[in-house]
C-alpha cells in the first residue's frame, strides 16, 4: 500500500514539473526566435547601411569625378580662348602692320626709314620737360623737274639742310633737325601730309615746315604739335619773289635763292622753338643768336627781304605781350626779374633789327 502511495506521489510530483519545463522551452524558444529575428534585422540593417553607404560613395567619387572633369574642360576652354585671342591678335597686329606698310607705301611723306624709328621714339618713356622740339622741313618744288618729270633739286636742298644743321640748330638749341627725312620726289607740301605726319608722330612735339612754290614765289607754312595737342596748329608766315627757271638757269640767283630759304626756315625754327620753349620756362634764343657773329649773314639777308623781317617783328611784338600779360600773372613760373630781363632783350634786339 506504501509502496503504491510512493509510485502515486512520484507521478504526481512529475505532473506538477512538466508545465514549467513547458514553460521554460517555450520562453527559451521564443528568446531565441527574438534574437534570431533582432540578428537578422540588424544584418539586414548593416547590409542596407551598407549599400546605402556604398551609393554614397559612388555618388560622391561620381560627383568629384564629374567636377574634376568639369574642371578639365574648363582648362581646356581657357587654353582655347587664349589660343583664340593670341591668334586674333597676330591676325590684328598683322593686319595693323599690313596697313602701316599700305600707308606708309602710298602717304607716308617722308623717308621709309623713319615710321620705325617714330615708334621706337614713341613706346620708349619720353622727357615731357627736356624733350627736344623734333624739326622736318618738307621739300618743295625749288628746280623744275627734267624731262623725265624727275625732281632735279636733291643736291639744293642737300645743301640747306646741311648749312641749318650744321650752323643753327645748336645756336637755336633744344631741336632735333631731321636732316634729310623728307627725299621723296612727289611731296606735294600739303594739309594732308601734315595729317599723314601727325598720324605716327602726334605724341612727339614737331614742327613741320612745308614750303611751297606757286605763281613765282616761295610760301612757308608750318604745323607744329606736342603730345596734349589735340591737332596740329597749322599756320602760313611769309612768301617772296622766286623763279624755279632762273633759279635753274642762274646759279648766283641760285645761290642768292638757297641763302634766302635757309634763312626763312632758320627763323620759322627760331621763332617757334622759343614759343614753345617759353611755355616750358627756358628763354628765347632767337634774338641772341641772329646778332651774333656767326650769324651776320643770316642779318643781312633779313635786312634785305621784309617779308621775313616783318615776320620776326610781329612774333617779337606777340611775344611782349604775352610777357607783359604774365607779369600780372601771379601763379607764373618765372620770377619777375626774369620776364623784364627776356622783355628788355627783345626790344633791345627789335632796334638792332
Amino acid at each position: 500500500m506504501s509502496e503504491q502511495n510512493s509510485n502515486t506521489e512520484t507521478q504526481s510530483s512529475s505532473c506538477c514539473c512538466m508545465p514549467y519545463f513547458i514553460a521554460n522551452i517555450a520562453s527559451m524558444m521564443v528568446i531565441s526566435e527574438y534574437n534570431r529575428t533582432k540578428q537578422r534585422s540588424a544584418v539586414e540593417t548593416d547590409e542596407t547601411f551598407q549599400m546605402e553607404l556604398e551609393t554614397a560613395k559612388n555618388i560622391t567619387e561620381d560627383k568629384l569625378r564629374q567636377k574634376d572633369i568639369a574642371f578639365k574642360r574648363h582648362l581646356v576652354d581657357i587654353e582655347l580662348k587664349r589660343r583664340q585671342e593670341e591668334v586674333q591678335k597676330s591676325y590684328s597686329n598683322q593686319m595693323d602692320i599690313n596697313e602701316l606698310q599700305r600707308f606708309i607705301k602710298q602717304y607716308w611723306p617722308i623717308d621709309d626709314s623713319y615710321p620705325i624709328t617714330i615708334i621706337d621714339m614713341v613706346n620708349k618713356e619720353i622727357d615731357v620737360i627736356n624733350a627736344p622740339l623734333n624739326v622736318i622741313l618738307l621739300r618743295p618744288m625749288f628746280l623744275p623737274r627734267d624731262s623725265m618729270g624727275r625732281r632735279t633739286d636733291g643736291k639744293v636742298f642737300e645743301q640747306i639742310e646741311n648749312m641749318i644743321k650744321d650752323a643753327d640748330t645748336e645756336v637755336i638749341g633744344d631741336i632735333d633737325f631731321w636732316n634729310g627725312a623728307s627725299i621723296r620726289g612727289n611731296i606735294l607740301c600739303s594739309n594732308t601730309d601734315i595729317m599723314n605726319l601727325y598720324f605716327l608722330m602726334s605724341p612727339l612735339p614737331t614742327l613741320v615746315i612745308y614750303p611751297y612754290y606757286c605763281r613765282n614765289k616761295m610760301h612757308f607754312n608750318y604745323a607744329v604739335w606736342n603730345a596734349l595737342s589735340a591737332q596740329p596748329f597749322m599756320r602760313y608766315t611769309f612768301s617772296y619773289e622766286f623763279s624755279q627757271v632762273k633759279a635753274q638757269q642762274d646759279k648766283d640767283y641760285q645761290k642768292e635763292a638757297v641763302d634766302k630759304f635757309r634763312t626763312s626756315v632758320a627763323v620759322i625754327i627760331g621763332t617757334v622753338r622759343d614759343a614753345y620753349m617759353l611755355c616750358k620756362c627756358k628763354p628765347q634764343t632767337l634774338s641772341t643768336w641772329l646778332h651774333d657773329k656767326k650769324h651776320k649773314d643770316l642779318k643781312t639777308i633779313i635786312h634785305g627781304q621784309p617779308e621775313i623781317r616783318d615776320y620776326i617783328i610781329k612774333e617779337w611784338n606777340e611775344t611782349l605781350k604775352y610777357l607783359d600779360t604774365l607779369k600780372t600773372q601771379k601763379d607764373n613760373a618765372f620770377a619777375t626779374e626774369e620776364i623784364d630781363y627776356m622783355i628788355e632783350n627783345i626790344k633791345v634786339n627789335l632796334e638792332k633789327l
